[in-house]
């Protein structure tokens, strides 16, 4: 087992990606101080596992993490990895290599893997004991170590014994089993407690269960009694409903014979409301007349205030776009400063860039003429050599000329066989040169394609960056929109419901009503309602059921007449005005009959009384109110209907006009600003439906605006990290130029030598 290489990368002073590949032999690392040699082997301590702050020279765990210069900003981690031969199986795993790897954020986290596998720490310890390799073990000597173990107490000493000996995972597992040993007795202990508690509370247990048994047998039993009474209790009822079925058909026989009287006093009835209806009509035109101009000015007035309240919400809305628009100028003003900052560093960067280029140029050319320099002098001294071996032989004794002649044949064998290994040598590492020139070139084209990919990646995301933005300014557009609506419906729904709650609208009878019903408990007890309180019109028909009704649409409907006389009198006691009463026990009206050709022909919708929704309960009210009205399309077919049937019935269009019996027209402006009391009911349930429809868009408008700018976070963040990728790459670009342009040069220089 040997280390093979170390990786490092954010540790210390190693910013950028390094690879120490260790050879066999001994490889010694040497350079100035203050140049990281002994990082190297702190990265190696590190990786195994080093806990302490101070083994590793530092104030914090965080300070193994590269911390950034002027020039370079600081990383958010640190990662080193060592790789092991292990072809000797040493160490317990089956693979002939093995990398351990450790890597830390700037958050405290630290992962360990183990062949790129995630691991623990434990599990890295555990593989390491016992072969001399841990943090604390042999292999690893720092500055000052062989003081500290010569100088330690015989029981520290002892523990580096004890690594070298190969114990000291089976004294960890004792620890570890005694410890656990340990816990389980404190868990037998803890579970006799429980027994001895347990044991003392079983003789209340089974009295308590006796006890359950008890209940249950006897609550079995009451539930058959209880049926028992079920069964008789029936079977009572069940006579009940016979005799009372016998009443039901006594009671049946003398309502027949009511009804028939009824019959006989309708009629005489419907004859006298004829009469009354031919009043009633000269009395409506006239109160039409005054509920004209009465809602005519009611109309003016609340034109006014509405005028009144969006003057105030057009000057708040003012007010707060003056403000939006000092805050995006100021906003403005801050990015352009930021913009022209970024030009002011990328116009320094440009030109500290070029000039580090320059630099590089000139240094390039001193190397080539250095070079050269050096080959001539290597030619000079060969020649000096030949001259020395030369002159060195023409001296020699004669004497010895046959001995010098034999040492020459030796020394030129010897040399040509020195040339021969050398010759081999340099091809050796010219092949070796050739292949590191083949990766540099593959590497490079790997890096332009990643390059290529990255900046279509980083094309793509601020392409998504746009379409976002575009996105999130079309709902910011949508969502400012909608509060001005919903501003625009609350102050029209605010100053409709201040005129529901002061019954405007209303005569002043009706609103004395209205407003004692709530303080006199006398008045409410019989008070039902008005008349516009209890029904529910389409919008449709809305205009043609208002002038039907007329001024009838503020009569008070009570339960009884004497319910009705309590409030007439109050009223005439109090000086609070009039109303007209409809006692629910007393009103009953009755319908005509329209033929279905008639319908069709003259495109009759049908009588008021259908038109409308209402409580059942007062069906003889809206009979005796809208019973004998037909609502029909326009006055050309009213005109036609009325002359077919000799102006005998009473006719609304659903523009408002009215074709009386008799044949009097009644018609003309009626005041499209107004709002009536029916049609200000229905706008305000309205505008609650499209305030409520506005608040969920822009609920759902929110939840758009909130997952466009988490979109939008998420693709700056991708940017960024595409950018900074894309640096590195280009970094490592020049760097594996430069590497690739050193091992050009060793080429031309071997092959000249060869």
């Amino acid at each position: 087992m040997r280390l093979k290489k170390v990786e490092i990368q954010g540790f210390k002073s190693f910013a950028d990606k390094t690879t120490i590949e260790i050879t066999d032999g001994t490889t010694a690392i040497v350079g100035p101080n203050g140049s990281g040699k002994s990082n190297i082997a702190d990265a190696i301590r590190w990786v195994l596992g080093e806990q302490s702050v101070k083994n590793l020279r530092g104030n914090k765990m965080e300070d193994v993490i590269f911390a950034g210069t002027s020039k370079r900003r600081a990383l958010g981690y640190s990662e080193v990895t060592i790789a092991f031969d292990n072809k000797d199986g040493e160490i317990p795993l089956e693979y002939a290599e093995i990398e351990i790897t450790r890597r830390m954020f700037r958050s405290g986290e630290s992962e360990y893997y183990i062949n790129k596998n995630s691991c623990r720490l434990k599990d890295i310890r555990e593989l390491f004991m016992d072969t001399g390799i841990g943090k604390d073990g042999y292999s690893i000597i720092g500055q000052g170590r062989i003081d500290e173990i010569l100088s330690n107490r015989p029981e520290d000493r002892r523990n580096i014994f004890e690594e070298a000996a190969g114990i000291v995972k089976y004294k960890t597992r004792k620890v570890e089993a005694e410890r656990k040993l340990e816990k389980t007795q404190g868990n037998l202990l803890r579970i006799k407690d429980i027994i001895y508690e347990l044991t003392n509370r079983l003789d209340s247990l089974e009295i308590e269960a006796n006890k359950a048994s008890i209940f249950t047998e006897l609550y079995n039993k009451l539930k058959k009694l209880e049926i028992n009474i079920y069964l008789k209790d029936i079977r009572k009822i069940e006579g009940q409903i016979k005799e009372i079925s016998a009443e039901k058909e006594d009671l049946e026989k003398k309502l027949s014979a009511k009804l028939e009287e009824k019959i006989e006093i309708e009629g005489k009835f419907n004859i006298l409301k004829l009469e009354i209806e031919e009043l009633d009509n000269s009395i409506e035109i006239s109160r039409n007349n005054n509920l004209s101009l009465t809602k005519e000015l009611e109309n003016n007035q609340n034109q006014l205030k509405i005028i009144e309240e969006k003057e105030k919400y057009y000057n708040r809305d003012l007010e707060r776009l003056i403000e939006e628009k000092e805050l995006l100028e100021r906003r403005i003003r801050e990015f352009e400063a930021t913009r022209l900052k970024i030009q002011a560093d990328i116009s320094v960067a440009s030109k500290e860039y070029d000039k580090i280029l320059d630099d590089f140029d000139k240094k390039s050319i001193e190397l080539e003429i250095s070079q050269k320099k050096l080959k001539e002098i290597e030619k000079d001294i060969d020649t000096e050599k030949n001259n020395m071996i030369r002159i060195y032989n023409n001296s020699s004794d004669k004497k010895s000329e046959l001995n010098s002649i034999i040492s020459f044949n030796e020394n030129v064998e010897k040399r040509i066989g020195q040339l021969k290994k050398d010759i081999e040598f340099m091809n050796t590492r010219r092949k070796e040169s050739l292949e590191k020139h083949n990766d540099y070139t593959k590497s490079e084209d790997d890096i332009n394609t990643e390059l290529s990919n990255l900046k279509d990646r980083l094309k793509k995301f601020k392409d998504e960056e746009v379409k976002y933005n575009d996105s999130l300014n079309q709902v910011n557009e949508m969502f400012n929109r909608n509060n001005v609506k919903l501003q625009t419906k609350l102050s029209s729904l605010k100053i409709l419901r201040n005129m529901e709650n002061d019954y405007e609208g209303y005569f002043k009878g009706v609103k004395s009503v209205l407003k004692q019903s709530k303080e006199n408990p006398r008045l409410n007890r019989g008070f039902i309602g008005i008349v516009a309180d209890l029904i529910k019109v389409d919008e449709k028909f809305e205009r043609a059921i208002e002038i039907s009704l007329g001024s009838n649409i503020q009569n008070v409907v009570t339960k009884t007449e004497e319910d009705a006389k309590n409030i007439i009198e109050y009223l005439r006691d109090n000086k609070l005005g009039r109303v007209t009463c409809l006692p629910l026990n007393v009103i009953k009206g009755n319908t005509i009959e329209i033929d279905p050709k008639d319908k069709e022909v003259f495109n009759i919708y049908g009588l008021g009384y259908e038109l409308i929704k209402f409580s059942k309960e007062y069906d003889g009210i809206f009979k005796f109110l809208l019973g004998r009205t037909i609502i029909i399309e326009n006055m050309d077919y009213g005109i036609k209907f009325a002359n077919k049937y000799n102006h005998s019935y009473r006719i609304v269009t659903l523009l408002g006009e009215v074709l009386n019996p008799g044949g009097s027209i009644t018609g003309g402006s009626y005041g499209d600003s107004g709002i009536s009391i029916i049609s200000r009911r229905s706008k305000i349930e309205k505008l609650n439906k499209e305030i409520e429809e506005i608040k969920n868009s822009q609920v759902k408008l929110e939840g758009e605006k909130a997952a466009y700018i988490e979109e939008l976070v998420a693709l700056r963040k991708e940017t960024i990290e595409t950018e900074e990728m894309i640096k590195e790459k280009e970094y490592r670009l020049i760097e594996l130029k430069n590497l690739k342009e050193s091992n050009s040069l060793e080429l031309e220089r071997l092959d000249k030598f060869v």
